[in-house]
């Protein structure tokens, strides 16, 4: 075999093998860390729309909220049972929560939410998110069903985090 030859099978063994590792290495980052959902209503718009598809970070069991943040969840007590839904968490475990004027109120501050499409209609008396819960919202008010249905959600139905939208490509960007 000439020397040539014998460079150009090594090389070719050294592609396979960098083949591979990628191939696992998205396999094992899908699998345990990242998943893909797409929007089913019009609940998070203008944030997302019908057909919009997004990733998000797998934190089912070890997520830690932050005000704002877009979770995909699967909550067994909603109107759609075992669908994925989409919503903003607005209140953290042992938040005050109150809802005047079309405006949601933390501990008697008023919120900014600058993402929602328009003022919110309705009023909720004020209570306190028990320990273990979130209070989501969609960020299209007059059109969803969210913790002022349901109650506030267990973390433990939280199934991740949004960070990227990536269809359709002319809505691309990091959440």
């Amino acid at each position: 075999m000439s020397e040539e030859a014998g460079e150009s099978r090594a090389g070719f063994i050294l592609e396979i093998c960098i083949l591979l590792v990628a191939i696992t290495a998205v396999v094992v980052l899908r699998v345990y860390f990242f998943q893909s959902s797409e929007i089913i209503s019009q609940s998070m718009s203008p944030t997302f729309n019908v057909g919009d598809r997004f990733i998000y970070l797998r934190t089912q069991g070890v997520y830690q909220p932050q005000r704002g943040d877009v979770v995909s969840i699967q909550y067994d007590d909603t109107l759609m049972t075992g669908e994925e839904l989409v919503k903003r968490v607005v209140g953290l475990p042992g938040e005050e929560i109150g809802i005047y004027n079309g405006h949601v109120y933390i501990s008697g501050k008023r919120l900014e939410e600058p993402y929602l499409k328009e003022p919110m209609i309705g009023d909720a008396v004020a209570y306190r998110i028990p320990d273990g819960t979130i209070f989501v919202m969609g960020d299209n008010r007059n059109n969803s069903e969210d913790s002022r249905v349901w109650g506030p959600i267990p973390l433990a139905s939280v199934l991740g985090r949004a960070k990227l939208l990536f269809w359709p490509l002319s809505r691309f960007r990091v959440l």
